[in-house]
């Protein structure tokens, strides 16, 4: 990588340009890989720096692109993702923020759903969201709002899962001390 000058990251892949010049030779590899598991997409070497901030300009604008509208079961994730962050907020408001620090979150087993489609409308919904596979199956834990770090957490937590648990979904509060 060029001192990060040229890197380019969503939640679906990253795209640098790596300076791999020998002693007697400049030499530029532009890569598009993977993030979910490392694996190369598209790659392009040339010797001239400006054909590769060329090549790098390229593939960004064209995975840009392909950041589509959300739609049908995504959509509706997003929108709830928004009303179960709203009752996670109201619910910690009244409470003391003492206790135990935790990473406490609500989670959705959501089976076979696209993941890089739930990361996205959870992003569109002011989260974010990781994978976590336990308990029968791959479930996605969704950040709580910042609304404190101990008791305001859990509490927000249990707020956001029984919301989503309330809209239909197979919620399960992750619990995590810090």
């Amino acid at each position: 990588m060029i001192n990060g000058k040229y890197h380019f990251e969503d939640q679906r892949v990253v795209i640098d340009i790596a300076d791999i010049s020998s002693t007697d030779r400049p030499f530029y590899e532009v890569m598009k890989l993977r993030v979910s598991n490392g694996a190369e997409l598209e790659s392009y070497t040339t010797c001239d720096m400006n054909v590769a901030v060329l090549m790098y300009n390229k593939m960004v604008q064209e995975q840009s692109e392909q950041v589509k509208p959300l739609t049908g079961k995504y959509a509706k994730l997003r929108d709830d993702l928004v009303t179960a962050l709203e009752a996670a907020s109201s619910a910690a408001v009244s409470v003391e923020d003492t206790g135990t620090c935790n990473l406490d979150a609500a989670s959705l087993l959501l089976p076979r759903w696209d993941e890089n489609l739930v990361r996205q409308a959870a992003k569109e919904a002011g989260t974010s969201a990781f994978s976590w596979s336990a308990f029968g199956g791959k479930r996605f834990v969704f950040s709580t709002p910042s609304v404190g770090q101990a008791r305001k957490n859990e509490v927000a937590a249990e707020a956001m899962t029984k919301a989503l648990s309330d809209l239909g979904y197979n919620a399960f509060c992750y619990q995590q001390m810090d």
